[in-house]
């Protein structure tokens, strides 16, 4: 049976890239390429998987399990990136201004990557689906090709369960680091009918433990939450927070004279605080989906 070593390599030549060239798209030094390739280190973590199937242009969830199938030609993925950089750069008005939105001083990086004298990176790609208004740029699900058909847009994607668990209540101890303890693949069907404007990268699952916010969320959830979002200022919601190094879930809104409020959903234990810049409180995301089918 094939092992993820086998896979890699095989995507790698595929692809025709060096393991150098994954490195860059990965933004980690060869040598943990190198360690990986060879065995000694068994897998890349969840995140770095996906962005390795995507820089080799093939399905998350083959790379990983080996199952489905390995998804379209590399040089298929180049391509539609090259072509969805020259429409976002379109869309806000050139290269420069793409430039400058992504936090470079002009267009120069835009241009080298749409003449092909620049690969057109993992890094490149979160920087511009971080840009509002272009969450998802880079899925396949954009292209209206009729005939197209491939895998890459089928194939179930792989969204990272944390380790860490966070409290409707008094607050769970959070790890120093997200860890990782496993995958739970999504349809990207049911994403784009869903959370059409999220970005699947960007996604995490996360457990929910306690009961100060039913009757929204319930003891025991498993929690859908978009990394992207964490301005609550911006979008009223149930956010994870750390705080104090504990993970909390919490409903965080705008009162009436524009302050951030956070409070719990249950009306028997209802407490309300306000974020007034006297605790460090740092927003991991929003909650944008209670596993089981109801829509927070």
């Amino acid at each position: 049976m094939a092992t993820y070593q086998d896979r890699l390599k095989q995507a790698m030549q595929r692809a025709q890239k060096s393991a150098s060239d994954l490195a860059q798209a990965l933004d980690i030094s060869p040598q943990a390429v190198y360690r990986t390739i060879k065995g000694n280190s068994k897998s890349f973590s969840a995140e770095n998987n996906e962005k390795a199937a995507r820089a080799l242009g093939v399905s998350a969830y083959w790379l990983a399990t080996g199952s489905g199938e390995q998804s379209p030609a590399a040089a298929s993925l180049t391509e539609w990136r090259r072509k969805r950089l020259a429409e976002a750069a379109a869309k806000v008005g050139g290269s420069a201004e793409l430039g400058r939105m992504m936090g470079y001083k002009n267009g120069a990086h835009i241009g080298h990557m749409l003449s092909d004298r620049r690969p057109i990176t993992e890094k490149t790609v979160s920087l511009i689906e971080n840009i509002h208004g272009f969450a998802g740029w880079f899925d396949r699900a954009h292209d209206d090709h009729p005939g197209n058909t491939s895998s890459f847009e089928h194939a179930p994607i792989p969204i990272p369960i944390l380790e860490n668990a966070a409290s409707m209540g008094s607050g769970e101890d959070a790890l120093p680091v997200d860890m990782v303890a496993g995958n739970l693949p999504l349809s990207p069907a049911w994403l784009r009918q869903r959370i059409p404007n999220a970005a699947a990268h960007a996604l995490r699952f996360i457990h929910g433990t306690g009961d100060s916010m039913t009757p929204t969320i319930a003891d025991g959830d498993i929690l859908l939450v978009d990394t992207t979002q964490r301005d609550p200022a911006a979008m009223d919601g149930v956010y994870v927070l750390r705080a104090a190094g504990a993970l909390y879930i919490k409903r965080v809104y705008k009162n009436l004279l524009g302050a951030l409020e956070v409070s719990s959903d249950n009306p028997a234990i209802k407490t309300v605080d306000v974020l007034d810049g006297t605790h460090e409180v740092e927003v991991i995301g929003r909650v944008i989906w209670a596993w089981g089918g109801r829509r927070v």
